[in-house]
């Protein structure tokens, strides 16, 4: 038992330097190289400051400006936002599973999460996915701490954040969606689907994904166009093809590292 005990410390120590290894490494990546293509469009962004943008929602304009306004306008500006906004996300994931697994399960999964190659990508190199990640996680802890604290602050604040996730990408409609349909399934907090908290977290949602609408109204609705039916009309045209699988799937390997993807299927 004591050996077992050992070698669990060991290890656990062993999975903790090597994660701060990795972040080590991926902030001397950052430092030693130049303006990516993406670095710059986004950048671009941030000096023509809006409420949201052709083809994105305005946060990673809006957090690219914030960092720059104290870092000032430089490439080492750029890039150690993604890397800072990637690591707090990291730490808010290790957060969030510490309400789920053991301590030391939970540092096995934030082995997995912060080595796989997507987050690896984002760390380095500007893109909506930034901040939808950082938001996207933080709205999780706030909602876990909503149906299980039953505080109405949280169910606010979770609507809240929500809508900033929206705020980076569309996608993060899912959020909202995705909390509906777990209250819906869970026979121990559908008692919440007409409450008076549901409600307080739509209205905080659609409170901070105003500014984004408001701008498409006035653009004929462009952004959501652009992301919902050419996108949509793009997908009908695709035709399936082996080859297009096959490489799809070993990109999404690659991207999540096999033990997740697997996991992820099964």
């Amino acid at each position: 038992m004591i050996a077992g005990f050992y070698f669990d410390m060991k290890t656990e120590k062993q999975l903790v330097y090597g994660l701060i290894a990795i972040y080590l490494l991926r902030f001397i990546i950052v430092m030693a190289m130049g303006l990516m293509p993406q670095d710059a469009y986004y950048y671009f962004y941030s000096e023509h400051q809006a409420l949201s943008y052709f083809d994105h929602p305005p946060m990673v304009a809006y957090m690219l400006k914030f960092f720059s306004f104290f870092l000032g306008k430089s490439v080492w500006a750029v890039k150690i936002t993604d890397f800072t906004v990637t690591l707090l996300s990291f730490a808010l994931f290790v957060k969030l599973g510490a309400r789920f697994l053991s301590t030391s399960r939970n540092k096995r999964a934030a082995v997995f999460y912060g080595t796989t190659l997507l987050l690896t990508i984002l760390s380095i190199n500007t893109t909506p996915d930034v901040p939808l990640i950082f938001f996207w996680t933080l709205s999780l802890l706030t909602a876990y701490k909503a149906v299980t604290l039953k505080k109405w602050t949280y169910w606010a604040l979770t609507g809240l954040l929500m809508g900033l996730a929206f705020d980076s990408k569309y996608t993060a409609v899912f959020l909202p969606a995705g909390m509906v349909l777990f209250l819906m399934l869970s026979e121990k907090h559908r008692k919440y689907l007409l409450s008076k908290e549901l409600f307080l977290l739509i209205f905080f949602f659609l409170l901070a994904v105003t500014p984004v609408v408001f701008w498409n109204v006035q653009n004929d609705w462009i952004s959501f166009k652009f992301q919902s039916s050419e996108r949509t009309q793009s997908i009908t045209n695709f035709n399936l093809s082996p080859a297009n699988f096959f490489g799809n799937l070993g990109t999404q390997l690659g991207l999540l590292i096999p033990v997740l993807f697997t996991g992820m299927v099964i």
